[in-house]
């Protein structure tokens, strides 16, 4: 991104303006994670008995990034998963295919 395609936003996070630099394309995606990053923090500020807004801004944070890491630790299970089976589903095609050229090459005798 350049600075010729960005601009500047003002959004309220939790009370408080901050300025972010995005593209036009960013947009409805940083407005959709500003409210995911709230639910978050409200959901911080439960549990909590005092907490300034960098506290809460910061567990909320790292609630998220584990939330991020077990997916991306899933993703990787699935993917390993989906390749052993398709690896699997190879072998008895190969398997059939070879079934198949014998019977073939036994008829032609």
């Amino acid at each position: 991104m350049t600075l010729s395609d960005a601009r500047v936003i003002e959004v309220d996070l939790f009370g408080k303006r901050i300025k972010l630099l995005l593209e036009d394309e960013e947009e409805e995606l940083v407005y959709e994670a500003i409210r995911y990053l709230e639910g978050k923090m409200r959901e911080m500020v439960k549990h909590l008995r005092s907490a300034t807004f960098e506290k809460v801004l910061i567990l909320a944070s790292i609630n998220i990034v584990l939330e991020l890491v077990k997916m991306k630790r899933e993703k990787e299970r699935s993917e390993e998963l989906l390749i052993k089976k398709s690896e699997e589903i190879i072998k008895l095609i190969d398997k059939e295919i070879e079934k198949d050229v014998k019977l073939d090459f036994e008829e032609r005798k």
